[in-house]
């Protein structure tokens, strides 16, 4: 599948930050769903539940059906196997991205 995603502009990118293996969030006003879609978002490949957990310090991976059932990941649970579906990369592009710009250098 090819890869469509826009890239992340600068102010977009104040909000990740990126240490080694580990992505954090850097705007905690930002719900688990929706921070779970900007870091597979940010991801050029194919994540596990075990690794985003990690990335979002969340320790239920429970938590993860609930995105799944709203169709914008694609969560194998035997596997741990997560990706971004199409559902979740409009959702990014069209509510998530602008809502992540403001202002200023």
């Amino acid at each position: 599948m090819p890869d469509n995603r826009v890239a992340l502009g600068r102010d977009q990118l104040r909000r990740l930050s990126s240490q080694g293996e580990i992505r954090r969030i850097l705007d905690t006003s930002l719900s688990l769903a929706d921070a779970t879609l900007l870091i597979l978002y940010s991801e050029s490949s194919n994540s596990t539940d075990q690794s985003l957990a990690r990335h979002l310090e969340q320790p239920r991976l429970g938590n993860y059906r609930r995105v799944h059932d709203d169709k914008l990941i694609e969560y194998t649970e035997s596997t741990g196997q997560i990706l971004i579906s199409p559902k979740g990369e409009k959702e990014v592009e069209e509510r998530l991205l602008p809502s992540l710009s403001w202002p200023g250098p």
